[in-house]
């Protein structure tokens, strides 16, 4: 269980110093030091002032914005799925199988083909 929670901090350390460092892959290791710090004073301040229950509520209480950024993003997503012509079904019937095979490949032989076939099919080809 330590084990998990010392790996969070080390990487919650290692993002807000990124962050701080305006998106340094690698931001300097007092940077990565400093964030590591204070979010254990901050933990050890809460933990102190009131026990596993503050440190749980003060997690909540922070991360409750974050809640309303996450749904505003999964509304976008489902709009623009919506919007999207590969996902969204053509409306009339879906055509498939081997008659849909034949006429598709019937279509090549038309007076007016498509600019990819008249390429493929030009004279000296």
């Amino acid at each position: 269980m330590a084990l998990f929670f010392v790996t969070g901090a080390d990487s919650a350390a290692l993002v807000l110093g990124s962050l701080s460092s305006r998106g340094a892959l690698r931001p300097h290791r007092g940077v990565v030091v400093l964030w590591g710090v204070l979010i254990g004073a901050v933990a050890a301040a809460l933990l102190l002032a009131g026990g596993l229950a503050a440190l749980q509520q003060a997690t909540i209480l922070v991360a409750l914005p974050f809640v309303v950024v996450m749904l505003g993003l999964a509304v976008a997503l489902v709009r623009e799925m919506a919007a999207d012509p590969a996902v969204r079904p053509r409306p009339g019937p879906r055509r498939s199988g081997l008659a849909a095979a034949v006429r598709a490949a019937r279509s090549y032989d038309e007076e007016n083909p498509p600019p990819v076939t008249r390429w493929f099919h030009r004279p000296g080809r």
